[in-house]
């Protein structure tokens, strides 16, 4: 099971609905939610913004890019769109598209058929455009004025580590930079796995 969909479940859970009320609430047809859950669909990833509206949370922490669990100031009227708002990143850093899709693996041909408003970006291209253009998901759906994110991977990203680490720590971080954006978040769900384990290992011991 992905971050996404854990984060779904777990906001869920936490209002205390089962999956029916979910399901109700984004107007889904029945076992809806059950096929998420066998991995038959990742249809949840189309309707972030809905869910992340539902649960009062940003769609940054549904995706893992941020752990901290606040909504985000709506925009009352969307002057630009989710494209106008790529495009117009780009050129504020005076940077042809070309060169952005050649450095984040995305295809050029998907920038020309967003433009021509023939397709719109997947939920893992807007995570990577956000990373690649140091703005929040939620700043690219319009659905805040705020660019900025308080992300977990911003904790990663100084290319220079601090004296005060470890040569482990060191190299961790060096490691870190070197990973995709899907990448990152799964070494960051690892290591969350990991701490809990060990928290319930010394529980015993003790």
């Amino acid at each position: 099971m992905n971050i996404t969909l854990t984060k779904i479940l777990q906001l869920n859970n936490a209002k205390g609905n089962d999956d029916r009320t979910l399901e109700l609430a984004l107007k889904l047809k029945p076992k809806t939610v059950n096929n998420w859950k066998r991995g038959l669909s990742q249809a949840y990833l189309k309707m972030l913004p809905e869910i992340a509206d539902y649960f009062d949370v940003s769609v940054d922490y549904l995706l893992g890019r941020t752990e901290i669990n606040e909504s985000v100031s709506n925009v009352g009227e969307k002057m630009m769109t989710t494209i106008d708002r790529i495009f117009d990143l780009i050129n504020q850093k005076q940077i042809k598209p070309a060169l952005v899709a050649k450095e984040t693996g995305i295809s050029p041909v998907l920038f020309t058929q967003w433009k021509a408003g023939r397709q719109k970006p997947s939920t893992e291209a807007l995570s990577t455009l956000a990373d690649y253009l140091n703005v929040s998901v939620d700043y690219l759906l319009g659905r805040t004025e705020n660019k900025e994110t308080v992300s977990t991977e911003n904790l990663f990203k100084t290319k220079k580590a601090p004296e005060s680490l470890s040569d482990d720590e060191q190299e961790l971080l060096k490691q870190y930079n070197l990973l995709d954006s899907h990448s990152k978040i799964a070494l960051l769900e690892l290591a969350k796995n990991l701490n809990i384990n060990n928290s319930k290992t010394e529980r015993k011991i003790k």
